[in-house]
């Protein structure tokens, strides 16, 4: 009888053990996806941000609030470049980009420059690269809300719990 017993406790403790493996193992993976998602978001606000100073340089736009918001663009660069976490990060990078569109927007009302070759070209450059980021936000977003809806569901829920594996925010 105590053969039985032990060999039945063998079996669910490697099922127990198995489901855990293939549990972590999923979690990991779509973690996995997440962090890929991230990453090549991450190399394409780094090269926007490297363009920046360039931009900024190449602007030549006589409107004081320009001048205001480039200043600002060149502070939120540096946040950008001194950022610790991807939440600080993107939310720079947010900031960033809306306040370039809004550069954009008010130097084409600026006269002479909105016929300007290279403003046009700096301009057409500018929206490929925010075009570029928009598709990416939109793919790590949706690369952690799946992450997170496994974490969350059953019977993810309990490895996670056991494991101590955290959403990503």
């Amino acid at each position: 009888m105590s053969y039985t017993m032990a060999g039945i406790l063998f079996i669910l403790i490697t099922a127990a053990a198995s489901w855990l493996l293939v549990s972590h193992n999923i979690l990991a993976e779509c973690r996995g996806e997440a962090d890929d998602k991230w990453l090549r978001l991450y190399a394409v606000l780094q090269r926007r941000n490297g363009l920046i100073p360039d931009w900024v340089d190449r602007i030549q736009c006589p409107n004081s609030q320009v001048r205001m918001e480039l200043m600002r663009v060149l502070e939120l660069k540096t946040g950008f470049d001194c950022s610790v976490t991807a939440s600080d990060a993107m939310e720079s990078a947010r900031e960033t980009g809306l306040l370039l569109k809004d550069v954009f927007r008010i130097c084409r009302l600026c006269p002479g420059i909105a016929e300007d070759k290279d403003f046009i070209s700096l301009q057409g450059e500018f929206i490929s690269m925010e075009e570029k980021t928009d598709i990416l936000y939109t793919a790590y977003n949706d690369a952690v809300e799946a992450y997170n809806k496994k974490v969350l569901s059953f019977p993810h829920n309990i490895a996670a719990a056991i494991l101590s594996i955290k959403t990503k925010a």
